[in-house]
């Protein structure tokens, strides 16, 4: 028999109902069954930055590519194939790096390659998962002359944790995750280890070449270049933001308070603002609004200045990015038990918790180069009797709270129009 107790005061209430939620369905599914993570690869398109003018060459080895993790999920088992998944996640971030790249199937090699400038070896050192709330992997690049002089063995590790996910999510896209964790197991956590390779594949794509060897290496060959282009100045009145059409605007950082009721007050007058998917707008300006990296008004003046930057900018009409952010006082109690075996399982116990919570919005507008903050205040608490299955019971004020935020930030948005 199985059994994981929870009393931790460091995870919101839902996470834990998602937690719970796994080891249920894993344990009503047919017994002794084996489930494969599916981990996509990057759907992203080219990242907005300036590519360094080398062609590298890029080896997987044979030992990244069987890693694989099994583990035991009470009676079942989970197969985590994270070796297959990092290759397109890596071959994404160094086609963003270099303006060539080609695959070998062999490294070292008696005889290189004169065309090759560099050579990249990618292994995977580590990967750790703790059901359904973290996972970790660590990975070591080897940064190679084609003749095999070495000039930088770097370690990268990216991570998830669930806990991180739910204040990037409005309430609703947290229910939608809750559901997922339960029908849509396999695709669940396989999401959760694209996430930590996306994690590692970024933090490659910003500072490898801010690397002191490799930063040197570049530099001899006249081939070091910034990531952005280094120019300042306001985005033009006309292009690529144009205000002859209604201005965009994406609503980033901690969305699960506030995310929601911002996005309803903002959507409700379509032809004065467009609202924008966030996951979608994440993506169309990868890396800049990855969670990891602080959100900066200069830098998409900077992205402005490259060709894609400027055609995703005219495209999306993106304008204003809301930053929001939370200041939080919590008290926790209680805990809840959950057990399971030979088909069968269930959770006992109560927790409850209180929030006090000061809600954030800075407003970056790419046009004017300003930011302006508003706050408000509210608070929220919740109930979990758990008996046989955890039932959450939710209380706030903070809605109020985000509909007067809300509320300012339109007033903001009109005072320019």
């Amino acid at each position: 028999m199985a059994e994981v107790s929870y009393t931790s005061n460091r995870r919101g209430p839902l996470s834990r109902v998602i937690t719970l939620a796994l080891l249920l369905a894993t344990n009503l599914l047919p017994a002794a069954c084996t489930y494969t993570a599916r981990i996509h690869p990057p759907a992203m398109p080219t990242s907005i930055v300036v590519k360094l003018p080398v062609t590298v060459g890029i080896y997987f080895g044979e030992e990244l590519r069987r890693h694989e993790l099994e583990e035991g999920v009470l009676t079942d088992k989970v197969r985590f194939p994270v070796g297959l998944a990092a290759i397109p996640w890596f071959e994404h971030a160094f086609a963003g790096t270099f303006a060539r790249i080609v695959r070998l199937e062999a490294w070292p090699t008696t005889t290189p390659d004169t065309q090759l400038d560099a050579v990249i070896e990618t292994r995977l050192v580590d990967f750790w998962q703790r059901f359904s709330e973290e996972v970790s992997v660590s990975f070591e690049i080897i940064f190679s002359t084609p003749d095999g002089r070495e000039i930088l063995r770097w370690p990268i590790t990216g991570s998830y944790s669930l806990n991180t996910e739910m204040r990037q999510l409005t309430p609703g896209e947290r229910r939608a995750l809750a559901g997922k964790a339960l029908f849509q197991f396999e695709e669940y956590i396989g999401n959760q280890v694209a996430s930590a390779l996306r994690q590692a594949a970024t933090k490659f794509l910003l500072d490898f070449r801010e690397q002191e060897s490799v930063k040197r290496w570049l530099e001899a060959g006249g081939a070091f270049r910034l990531i952005l282009p280094n120019q300042g100045g306001l985005l033009p009145a006309e292009s690529p933001v144009s205000p002859g059409s209604a201005p965009a605007v994406v609503i980033t950082g901690d969305r699960s308070y506030c995310g929601e009721n911002l996005i309803e007050e903002l959507s409700s007058t379509p032809d004065q603002l467009t609202v924008l998917s966030f996951a979608e707008t994440r993506d169309t300006f990868y890396p800049w609004l990855e969670p990891e990296v602080d959100f900066s008004a200069t830098r998409f003046l900077q992205i402005a200045q490259t060709p894609r930057g400027a055609a995703q900018l005219e495209r999306t009409g993106l304008r204003y990015v809301v930053l929001l952010s939370s200041e939080r006082e919590k008290t926790e109690g209680g805990g809840i038990w959950c057990g399971g075996g030979f088909g069968a399982g269930g959770c006992f116990g109560v927790m409850w918790g209180d929030t006090k919570a000061t809600l954030i919005a800075a407003v970056s507008d790419l046009q004017r180069g300003v930011i302006e903050t508003r706050t408000t205040e509210g608070k929220s608490g919740y109930f979990i009797p758990a008996f046989v299955l955890p039932i959450p019971v939710w209380w706030d004020t903070e809605a109020e709270a985000c509909t007067e935020l809300a509320h300012a930030i339109r007033a903001y948005f009109n005072s320019f129009r």
